[in-house]
């Protein structure tokens, strides 16, 4: 393929000390792993190997970002095919769709799946119409046209061919269909329940939910229930086992243990709050409270029109017209006195007191005055306030450790702050004290200590003491967490 190298860009690669290890002119670059790198010209892909430069022209027109055992996709004349990164073609792009396990290659094209070996790429199956990931040696395949069964892990059938649909096993057991009916099959291929289900959901390793003609029921892994009912029962997407019965609702553990009983007629169970295992319930305008190991714990009552989730074991209540913090039964650990409440974290939590916010702790003694117009969260001892339409980040002495003066500001997962300022942005430590003003376009924390920055269409990166550490002078500069690599456009 002929290629105007004078339209190509220069790239550099550099290791994590900012050393170059190589240099190349295409398009664009990427590592698939830290020696071999897929490079693009004119929209066509090839491989590069470092340091010997081995090279595999460019004229594919894809190349997967990951390997497995070595191997890469690829994609050409509109098929894919498997590359080996020892540098030969393993696969040749015959198929419509690949994925690849630690030890199987999964094809599929017009005939239908077929499995490879991920380690000498022979055929491991005949092929199929369908079929499943191995799961415990067995793999569930769907002969063309025909019905579902399993085979061992050289590809032969281990159970007759009769079933409507296969799941995966776990744990010895599979959820399977024969007839139009579910039931379940242990390893052997006897069945530890018959097909006698309209529609059977696993719940667990050893537990299920099943419907019939005439019920639902939560059942063992020999059909035993631990709870049937003409009730519908249905599996939330929070993995707990709602009940239904007209308008009134309870609910169920998967393991089949009761948390909230459908006699109580309560109307609404809110999704799980994993930070303090509740649920919020509703029955009218009336609100309150479930933990998923010890049950209702506080009955819904007229006295709480809103409850919000909890937060170090307290939540937010509304109890007439204002706000308080009430505990796991109910009783009122903070007085309702407040036009609005935060969420407690770190001991504190926000209060509005006369339309402007301040910060109380769990004795309720007031530890910064109401006088911001917006007031977060505290983390990692620090939180973003808003006065005069300007923010700052307070401490939770009440100190002010960067002032109220930015236009935004926003805390990113690894506790640095990016501040922003006539639309300009700068970094600023955890504990609010200046890394870099705002004056550039764009950051992104690299969360290896550094930071990408981009002014006027120019790349760098910076040290989390505001010192350079790639000047700020590329077109483009993209980093690898996997292999702690740059690359570097010039």
């Amino acid at each position: 393929m002929a290629q105007n190298k004078t339209s190509l860009s220069t790239w550099t690669l550099h290791n994590i000390h900012n050393q170059e290890i190589g240099k190349w002119s295409c398009d664009t670059i990427f590592p698939i792993t830290n020696s071999v790198f897929a490079y693009q010209i004119q929209h066509h892909w090839g491989l590069m190997w470092l340091p010997a430069k081995k090279v595999i022209e460019p004229t594919f027109e894809g190349i997967g970002t990951q390997s497995v055992n070595n191997n890469v996709i690829f994609k050409a004349n509109g098929k894919y095919g498997l590359l080996s990164l020892k540098g030969y073609s393993a696969l040749p792009p015959a198929f419509d769709s690949i994925y690849m396990t630690l030890n199987h290659i999964y094809t599929k094209n017009e005939l239908g799946w077929q499995v490879y070996s991920g380690h000498n790429y022979k055929p491991l199956s005949a092929v199929f119409e369908a079929m499943q990931p191995a799961s415990q040696g067995l793999r569930a395949v769907k002969p063309d046209g025909g019905c579902w069964t399993y085979t061992d892990s050289a590809g032969r059938y281990v159970l007759p061919v009769s079933f409507d649909t296969l799941e995966a096993f776990v744990n010895n057991n599979a959820i399977a269909k024969r007839e139009g009916l579910w039931g379940v099959l242990e390893i052997s291929g006897n069945w530890l329940q018959n097909p006698v289900y309209k529609n059977l959901t696993r719940l667990t390793d050893s537990t299920f939910l099943a419907q019939t003609d005439s019920n639902f029921a939560m059942i063992d892994l020999y059909g035993n229930a631990m709870h049937a009912t003409k009730d519908t029962l249905r599996l939330r997407e929070d993995g707990f086992v709602l009940q239904k019965r007209a308008v009134k609702v309870g609910l169920w553990d998967r393991n089949g243990c009761k948390i909230v009983p459908v006699e109580l007629d309560y109307e609404q169970i809110s999704d799980f709050n994993p930070k303090d295992s509740t649920f919020i319930l509703s029955q009218d305008v009336c609100r309150g409270m479930a933990h998923a190991r010890l049950g209702v714990t506080l009955p819904p009552s007229p006295k709480f029109s809103r409850i919000e989730p909890m937060a170090e074991g307290l939540a937010r209540a509304k109890i007439g017209k204002y706000y308080g913090f009430i505990d796991l039964n109910g009783f009122v650990r903070i007085a309702n006195r407040y036009d609005s409440v935060g969420i407690f974290s770190e001991g504190l939590t926000a209060v509005m007191l006369k339309k402007r916010w301040g910060y109380i702790n769990r004795n309720e003694n007031i530890i910064i005055q109401p006088l911001y117009q917006k007031a977060l969260p505290f983390g990692r001892g620090v939180a973003i306030i808003k006065k005069k339409n300007e923010f700052g980040i307070v401490n939770a002495n009440g100190q002010e450790v960067h002032a109220a003066a930015l236009d935004s500001l926003y805390q990113l997962e690894s506790g640095y702050f990016v501040s922003v300022k006539n639309k300009h942005k700068g970094i600023l430590q955890p504990t609010g004290q200046v890394i870099t003003y705002p004056n550039f376009d764009n950051i992104e924390h690299l969360y290896n200590g550094l930071f990408l920055v981009e002014r006027n269409n120019k790349f760098g990166v910076y040290k989390t003491d505001g010192e350079p550490f790639i000047p700020l002078t590329y077109r483009r500069i993209s980093y690898e967490h996997r292999f702690k690599l740059y690359c570097i456009k010039h």
